[in-house]
C-alpha cells in the first residue's frame, strides 16, 4: 500500500515568517480551511473506529488481516475506479495512515499554514471548489501513471490536493520565507520547487523500468502541483465555471427557508470607494505589511459590498 506520508509539505516543518493572516479576499479567514481539517480528522478516527480483523485467503493459506470498512470504501484504488467506483477520486484525500499519525499532523499543519491566506485571496467557495478539485484532477493523474508503470498500490492523504494550495501560494507570494524544521530561511517558490523535483526524479526512474522503493504517492503530488500551476497561469475562476451552486452552502438545504424577501444591495458610498483606491495604492506602494488593522477591516467591507451586489 502506497500511504502517500511524504514530501517536503508532509514531512518538514514550517514556519510562516509573515505572521498573522492576510485579509483581502471573499469569506471569513479560515472557515473552509478549518472545515476541511475537521472533516479529515473526523474521517481519521471513522478508520480507527472502523477497523476490524477479518480472514484473507491466499495461495499460501487464510491469514488475518486488520482493515478499515471506512478506510476501504475511500482509498483510491485503480481497480475499483476503473469498475466504475468514482467517488475513490475524492474521498482518498480525506483518508490518511492510522499507523502514522504524522502523516496527518503534516499534511493539515501545511493546509492550515498556507491554505488560510490562500482561501482568503480566493474567498471561500472558489477556494472549495479549487481544492477538491485539485484532490480530483491529482487521483486521476495517479490513476493514469500507475497505469503507465503497472503500479497496483492503493493511495491514500491529502497531499495531492494541499500540494496544489502550496503551488498557488508559492506563485502569488513567491518571496513568502518560511523556515525549514524552524531554522533554515527558505523562499516558498524555492520550498516549491525543490519539492517538484523531489516527486518528478522517482517517477522518472519508475518510467525507465526501476521499481519504486518508498511508500510515496509521487503522482498524486505533480497532479496536484501541475493543476496549481495551471490554476495561477491560466486565471482560472472554479466557482463561475460550475454555476451558481456553493458547496460552502450545502447545509442550508436542510434549514427551514425563510419568507422570500426582495432587497436591493446597497453599494458602496463613493467615500469609501475613494478610501479603497487610496487604500490599494498604498499597498502597492509600501506593501501590504503597512496596513493597520482599521485600514484592513475597510478593506474587508468593501470587499463585503462589492460580493453583495454582484
Amino acid at each position: 500500500m502506497s500511504t502517500d506520508p511524504m514530501g517536503i509539505y508532509s514531512r518538514d516543518y514550517l514556519r510562516d515568517d509573515n505572521g498573522g493572516s492576510h485579509r483581502f479576499g471573499g469569506g471569513s479567514t479560515g472557515d473552509i480551511v478549518k472545515t476541511l481539517i475537521i472533516a479529515n480528522i473526523v474521517v481519521f478516527v471513522l478508520q480507527i473506529l472502523t477497523t476490524r480483523t477479518v480472514p484473507y485467503q491466499t495461495p499460501a493459506g487464510v491469514f488475518q488481516v486488520r482493515e478499515s470498512l471506512v478506510q476501504n470504501w475511500f482509498e483510491l484504488d485503480r481497480t475499483r475506479v476503473l469498475q466504475g467506483q468514482i467517488w475513490r477520486l475524492v474521498t482518498y484525500a480525506f483518508c490518511h495512515d492510522t499507523l502514522q499519525i504524522f502523516h496527518i499532523l503534516f499534511n493539515m499543519y501545511i493546509l492550515w499554514l498556507a491554505g488560510r491566506r490562500v482561501q482568503d485571496r480566493l474567498g471561500s467557495r472558489e477556494f472549495l471548489w479549487f481544492y477538491m478539485t485539485a484532490a480530483l484532477l491529482a487521483g486521476v493523474v495517479t490513476i493514469l501513471f500507475d497505469g503507465l508503470v503497472g503500479s497496483r498500490h492503493v493511495v491514500l492523504g491529502a497531499s495531492g490536493a494541499v500540494a496544489g494550495v502550496i503551488i498557488v501560494y508559492a506563485l502569488t507570494w513567491p518571496n513568502d520565507v518560511w523556515y525549514i524544521f524552524g531554522l533554515i530561511p527558505m523562499r516558498v517558490i524555492w520550498i516549491a520547487g525543490i519539492a517538484a523535483v523531489i516527486d518528478l526524479y522517482p517517477m522518472l526512474q519508475q518510467l525507465a523500468g526501476n521499481p519504486s522503493r518508498d511508500r510515496v504517492a509521487h503522482a498524486t503530488h505533480i497532479g496536484g502541483m501541475l493543476f496549481g500551476y495551471l490554476y495561477i497561469r491560466n486565471g482560472w475562476q472554479l466557482a463561475g465555471l460550475f454555476g451558481r451552486f456553493d458547496p460552502t452552502s450545502i447545509g442550508r438545504l436542510f434549514r427551514r427557508k425563510p419568507k422570500l424577501r426582495v432587497y436591493e444591495p446597497e453599494s458602496p458610498p463613493v467615500d469609501l470607494e475613494r478610501r479603497v483606491d487610496e487604500l490599494l495604492q498604498k499597498v502597492q506602494d509600501q506593501g501590504e505589511q503597512s496596513l493597520t488593522q482599521k485600514e484592513r477591516e475597510i478593506l474587508m467591507e468593501a470587499s463585503r459590498r462589492y460580493r453583495d451586489r454582484k
